[in-house]
C-alpha cells in the first residue's frame, strides 16, 4: 500500500515536472523565433536552456524500471569495463615483457651478426691471402708439369719413331713368312691332293674285291644252308625207316 502510494506521488509529481518543463521548452522556443529582441548571448543561453530542458523533459519520461534497468545495464558494463581494464593491463604488462624479451633478443642477434660479420671478414681476408699463396703455387707447378709434358712428348716422338721403324721391318718380315708359307702351303696341298687321289684308286678298287668276295660269301652261304637242309631231310628218312626195321 505504501508503495502504491509513493509510485502515484512520483507520478504526479513527475507529471507536474514534465508539465512546467514543457511549458518552459515552449517559452524558449517562442524566445528564440523572436531574435530581433534578444542579443547573441541571449541567443546562446536559450539554446543551452533549451538543451537541458529537452535532457529533463526526456528524464522525466523515464519510468522507475527503466531507470532500474539502465543503471544495472551500465553498472554491468561498468564492471566488464573494469575486467577488460584489468585484462588489458595484464596483457600490457605480458605485452612489455615481450617486448623486452624482443629487444634483448634483437640485441643478442644484432651482437652474434656483429661478431659473424668481423669472422667473415677474417675468413675472406684468410680466404683471399690463402687463394693467392695457392695460385702460385699451381702456376709454379703448372709450369713444372708443362716442362716434364713437353720432355714426355720429345719422349714419346722418339719412341714413336723406333716403334714404326721396328713395326715396318716387321711387316717386311711377315710378308717374306706369309709368302714362304704360301709356297710351302701350295707344295703340301699338292701332295695331300695327289695322295688323296691315289688313296681314292686304292679305295675303290679294295672296294670292288670285298663286294665280290662278300658276294661269293653269300653264294657259298646259302649253298651251305641248303645242303644242310636236304642233309637234315634225308636223315630225318633215314631215322624213321631205321624205326620202322627195327618194329
Amino acid at each position: 500500500m505504501a508503495r502504491r502510494d509513493s509510485d502515484t506521488i512520483f507520478h504526479v509529481v513527475n507529471f507536474n515536472i514534465q508539465n512546467v518543463l514543457q511549458d518552459g521548452l515552449i517559452e524558449i522556443q517562442k524566445l528564440q523565433l523572436d531574435k530581433n529582441y534578444i542579443s547573441d548571448q541571449s541567443f546562446t543561453f536559450l539554446r543551452y536552456m533549451r538543451f537541458l530542458v529537452d535532457h529533463a523533459i526526456k528524464r522525466t519520461q523515464t519510468t522507475v524500471e527503466a531507470e532500474k534497468n539502465r543503471q544495472l545495464y551500465y553498472r554491468k558494463l561498468w564492471r566488464e569495463n573494469y575486467k577488460i581494464l584489468k585484462k588489458i593491463s595484464a596483457l600490457s604488462k605480458t605485452l612489455e615483457n615481450q617486448r623486452n624479451l624482443r629487444r634483448r633478443i634483437e640485441e643478442r642477434i644484432q651482437s652474434q651478426h656483429i661478431k659473424n660479420i668481423e669472422l667473415v671478414e677474417k675468413i675472406e681476408k684468410k680466404f683471399m691471402r690463402d687463394s693467392k699463396g695457392v695460385s702460385k703455387k699451381f702456376e709454379g707447378m703448372q709450369i713444372d708439369e708443362y716442362k716434364q709434358s713437353e720432355a714426355r712428348q720429345n719422349d714419346l716422338k722418339e719412341i714413336h719413331n723406333i716403334t714404326q721403324n721396328k713395326l715396318q721391318n716387321s711387316l717386311m718380315t711377315n710378308e717374306r713368312l706369309e709368302k714362304d708359307i704360301y709356297s710351302k702351303r701350295y707344295k703340301v696341298t699338292s701332295q695331300y691332293l695327289s695322295l688323296l687321289n691315289r688313296y681314292d684308286t686304292e679305295i675303290g678298287e679294295r672296294l670292288a674285291i670285298i663286294t665280290n668276295l662278300k658276294a661269293e660269301f653269300d653264294a657259298l652261304s646259302e649253298k651251305r644252308r641248303q645242303l644242310e637242309a636236304n642233309f637234315n631231310h634225308k636223315f630225318s628218312i633215314y631215322k624213321l625207316k631205321n624205326n620202322t626195321c627195327f618194329c
